[in-house]
């Protein structure tokens, strides 16, 4: 009996022998499918907490700054996560974040550091990362 690739499959993890999964490999495809899993949602988590705080940081009329403009900090927190299947860091590497004004050009902002590596595990309320502290940005509607 000889293994055969099916081309249906299109995870690779996912060999078959007569269009049965090779008892073998299958603990490794569960786990491999729920780290995929948690990694999206972290990644979704990151981002929608990101932008959230963009978005709280750019709606209050702040006192700083010259007229037509306004001054714009962002961190980047989230609740703590428990260790996953012996995952005790996800780390992501932030090279530059962009606004776009409505009509206008993009620009970069300047981050704390450049690039900014965060550890998405070790973020809270209590511990989150500084991405962008009191840059000067016009005030009005941005696209992005």
């Amino acid at each position: 009996m000889s293994t055969r690739w099916n081309p249906v499959s299109s995870d690779p993890c996912f060999p078959h022998s007569e269009n049965k999964a090779n008892p073998s490999l299958l603990p490794l495809h569960r786990s491999m499918k729920r780290m995929k899993s948690r990694r999206q949602r972290l990644w979704q988590t990151g981002g929608l907490a990101a932008l959230g705080l963009l978005l709280a940081a750019c709606s209050g009329g702040g006192s700083g700054g010259s007229a037509g403009t306004s001054t714009l900090t962002v961190s980047l927190m989230d609740t703590p996560l428990a260790a996953v299947d012996n995952v005790t860091e996800v780390n992501v590497e932030i090279a530059a974040i962009w606004l776009k004004p409505a009509g206008s050009d993009a620009m970069q902002l300047p981050l704390t550091q450049t690039p900014m590596k965060v550890n998405l595990l070790a973020l809270t309320d209590e511990h989150p990362a500084l991405l962008i502290d009191g840059a000067t940005v016009p005030a009005g509607d941005y696209e992005w």
